[in-house]
């Protein structure tokens, strides 16, 4: 546009044309940007203490802990960042190991899963992932016990559920002698953990659809 009275040399032309780019210049820029968040989190994600596959799964399930299940820890939290750790906790549903691994989300925390639910293909990754050992159901797993005894020699931390399957409201069982085998054998502290404010629902998928308010609380470590 040109100002009265100026040469036509010095005025900034006007290009006609120009609002037929507006959308390749903000899907450029919006592509730009995407590319840019996707170089940020790898970089992010590579320098992670866990290393880039278990420091996604980590935040995602912190993530998906607090906003769909409420989760949080009450207190602090008492897992120790190195060396073998054995945590014994109750199961009350379906998503107790990702309320465990929220609430010290610094620790890589592995798991005693039962053999049926490793052949799932979302299981299946962070079973790779997180180093969970299966357990098959109805006896004794010498070979899941020497994994697990390995498993705590490397100094690494283990989560065991010693009800051994998720309870009902208002049933007991007796405590799996597992974690006292284990502590005894590697000489692994045992942290006691506690959840509630969860919900039981029968099978896996209801119980990871439920809404409740989930609290685990971390017990003082325990030299058996």
């Amino acid at each position: 546009w040109c100002r009265v009275g100026e040469p036509p040399d010095g005025c900034i032309p006007q290009n006609t044309r120009v609002d037929r780019w507006v959308g390749v210049i903000l899907l450029g820029a919006a592509l730009a940007m995407f590319a840019a968040g996707i170089v940020t989190i790898t970089v992010r994600l590579r320098r992670g203490r866990l290393g880039a596959s278990l420091t996604f799964a980590e935040n995602l399930n912190d993530f998906l802990c607090r906003f769909w299940w409420r989760f949080r820890r009450i207190g602090h939290s008492s897992v120790p960042r190195e060396g073998p750790v054995l945590l014994a906790a109750n199961h009350t549903c379906a998503p107790d190991p990702l309320f465990i691994s929220a609430a010290a989300r610094y620790r890589a925390i592995s798991f005693m899963i039962a053999q049926e639910y490793t052949g799932w293909p979302i299981v299946r990754f962070f079973v790779r992932v997180i180093e969970c050992i299966p357990v098959t159901r109805g006896g004794q797993d010498t070979a899941a016990f020497k994994r697990a005894v390995r498993h705590l020699q490397a100094g690494k931390a283990l989560c065991i559920f010693i009800e051994g399957r998720i309870m009902p409201p208002g049933e007991t069982s007796r405590p799996k002698d597992g974690v006292a085998m284990l502590a005894r054998e590697t000489g692994a502290c045992v942290i006691p953990a506690h959840i509630s404010g969860t919900t039981y629902r029968k099978g896996v998928v209801r119980g990871l659809l439920c809404r409740p308010r989930a609290r685990v609380r971390l017990g003082r470590p325990v030299d058996l």
